[in-house]
């Protein structure tokens, strides 16, 4: 039985408040009403994001059936974004950064989706608490780092994936998905995260204006 979990994460709206400092004017500057209108913009971005991540998380999870089934592959959408858990399981070797040949062609499916969705990618490789020490990883940021490299590396063998959208980065131990205190948690976190942004907000943020004095924005 195949079984696709979506799970979506709501975050809290922010809400502008412009307060009156000791000595100041009581109405909104014009920069406070143009921060105002942005912010809004910026909630109705965030709204859009997040349906269009859902409808993308859906699309990679139809592609995904079977491999979702039997737990090597994981789809979730949490604040706008789309996440493609890759587990190490069947995916590589214990301590080692080379994908398996069988593994292949499940990136081949992932990597059809990716060229039709929109957004920046962030391929992240991540590990457990266990120290690490071989003749070619002295430790878990070189391993978690070259991971992510290899899946990025097999994504990029096809010429139709922009590579100007991607980062790859190796997060070793530092983001648990669960406590490193079994060997079932330690395994969870083993894992490579193709991290689509649906980002319209993130393009409103870099045109929020300098906040004029007195002006406070709440989460």
């Amino acid at each position: 039985l195949n079984e696709v979990r979506q799970y979506t994460t709501e975050t809290a709206k922010q809400n502008l408040d412009v307060r009156r400092q000791e000595g100041r004017e009581k109405h909104l500057t014009p920069e406070a009403g143009e921060l105002q209108e942005m912010l809004e913009q910026m909630q109705q971005a965030q709204a859009e994001s997040k349906a269009e991540a859902r409808e993308d998380a859906v699309k990679m999870a139809m592609a995904l059936q079977k491999e979702i089934g039997e737990g090597s592959v994981d789809v979730e959408t949490r604040e706008g974004k789309v996440i493609i858990r890759v587990r190490e399981k069947g995916s590589f070797e214990s301590g080692a950064a080379e994908l398996n040949f069988e593994f292949i062609p499940i990136i081949a499916k992932i990597r059809d989706v990716l060229i039709t969705v929109e957004g920046n990618v962030s391929i992240e490789g991540h590990s457990d608490n266990i120290p690490i020490s071989t003749a070619e990883f002295s430790s878990n940021w070189g391993l978690s780092s070259a991971r992510a490299l290899s899946v990025a590396q097999e994504l990029f063998a096809d010429g139709r994936i922009d590579q100007r959208r991607y980062q790859v980065i190796g997060y070793a131990d530092t983001k648990p998905l669960a406590p490193n205190d079994t060997a079932q948690n330690r395994a969870l976190n083993r894992r490579v995260e193709i991290v689509i942004q649906k980002g319209k907000d993130q393009e409103l943020l870099k045109r929020l204006p300098t906040l004029p004095d007195g002006t406070v924005i709440e989460d």
